[in-house]
């Protein structure tokens, strides 16, 4: 078996909580696409977790954004606006 031990972390937020995380293939690599709820959507690179873009988007302050929202390969994302 592999060992269980961490060898990167990274400090998504300091005073909000992540809404989404999703495995995201972008061009020929695998990132970690997040939506946060301070409405930032943050993209790291796996599995060094290097920083590689950051977004402002909506603020969470409909949850049907938040219950519809998804990513999907090569970095686009959507949420039902509508009910």
């Amino acid at each position: 078996l592999p060992s269980q031990t961490c060898a990167f972390k990274v400090k998504v937020t300091e005073t909000s909580f992540v809404v989404k995380a999703e495995i995201v293939g972008i061009r020929e690599s695998v990132c970690l696409m997040c939506y946060v709820a301070n409405g930032h959507i943050l993209i790291f690179s796996l599995p060094s977790l290097k920083p590689l873009f950051d977004a402002d988007f909506l603020p969470l302050t409909d949850y049907r954004v938040a219950r519809t929202f998804c990513f999907s390969n090569n970095g686009h994302a959507m949420y039902l606006c509508s009910p």
